[in-house]
């Protein structure tokens, strides 16, 4: 695909609308804007719509969606930190322990057999 049918291809070009999303969403997850994240996870969903009915990406998409992989995973990692930060500061304020992800996790070690 030449230069000028990439810039003109609707699943890149929406492609590049959902990476521009989650590095504005990166920066309203540093800053704790809950009204960005908010407005930013409609415009994703619409996004998501419009992309699931162009069909599926080709080959010469790989690269763009590696790239919204990665930004997605570093947003998931901010988001889970700033929740533990949030689920912290509540419970040295009231004193009582938050249940969560990773409450009720064994306080010994576990062997896990994934061989069956």
């Amino acid at each position: 695909m030449n230069q000028l049918s990439a810039q003109t291809d609707p699943m890149t070009t929406r492609l590049q609308d959902l990476e521009r999303l989650l590095l504005d969403e990166h920066e309203a997850l540093k800053k704790f804007d809950h009204e960005a994240v908010g407005r930013l996870s409609v415009e994703k969903l619409e996004v998501a719509n419009h992309l699931g009915s162009l069909g599926k990406p080709e080959k010469q998409h790989g690269p763009l969606l590696e790239r919204i992989r990665e930004r997605a995973l570093m947003n998931q990692l901010l988001l889970v930190n700033a929740r533990d930060c949030v689920r912290g500061i509540i419970e040295l304020a009231t004193g009582s322990v938050q249940a969560g992800y990773g409450s009720e996790r064994p306080q010994t070690p576990a062997r896990l057999n994934i061989r069956g």
